[in-house]
């Protein structure tokens, strides 16, 4: 799913289901707080929010560009990220009842509850989610690469690989080119033993 997938939204599809799932989870969970009720099927308007609220998840998808690089993002840009977007979908919500002159079905609870409650469960979501697909990459094993490069070259490229906390490929080999005499340089091919010293700051 995310190995020479040009088209972000399609990339991330999986991410974009589970966030309309618990923005309905949430919705639900603010109707139970606002009408001491579980069944919102019974509450025609509240299924039509719901509808509303899928469609402005997706909208905001597209306008704030949510997802873009969701598997390299630390945890607080991952909330910041979270609550952009829900505040989106949350303001859109009240618009839109406001053009229906239904403001008094949602209240303050119900409001706050659902941008509370949608935020908590969406970014716990995108950390899990997030967490398995980085899982789930590093153990693939489909594509080799070769490293050529100074001792401090290499040593920097590792780390910054292990930064990105992705990893869909196998380092192979590691050459290492060694300079004698600020003069030239020597090639010098690692087996596994001398390559341990580079792996060990990858791995660590």
């Amino acid at each position: 799913m995310y190995n020479k997938n040009t088209n972000s939204l399609i990339k991330h599809i999986d991410f974009i289901i589970q966030d309309i799932i618990l923005f309905c989870l949430s919705f639900w969970f603010s109707y139970v707080v606002r009408h001491q009720s579980f069944n919102i099927f019974a509450n025609r308007l509240y299924i039509s929010y719901m509808v509303i609220i899928i469609l402005l998840d997706m909208a905001g998808v597209v306008i704030l560009r949510n997802y873009k690089n969701i598997l390299y993002r630390g945890n607080f840009i991952e909330l910041r990220k979270t609550v952009v977007l829900t505040l989106f979908v949350l303001l859109g919500l009240v618009f839109i009842s406001f053009l229906q002159k239904e403001t008094g079905e949602l209240s303050r609870i119900a409001v706050g509850s659902f941008f509370i409650i949608s935020s908590l469960l969406i970014y716990a979501g995108r950390i899990f989610r997030k967490k398995y697909v980085i899982r789930r990459l590093s153990k693939t094993d489909s594509r080799k690469i070769l490293l050529i490069g100074s001792d401090d070259g290499i040593c920097e490229v590792l780390e910054k690989i292990r930064d990105r906390g992705i990893v869909d490929f196998r380092i192979s080999g590691i050459v290492s080119l060694e300079n004698e005499n600020n003069n030239s340089s020597q090639i010098k091919v690692l087996n596994k033993t001398a390559s341990r010293k580079y792996l060990d700051i990858f791995n660590n």
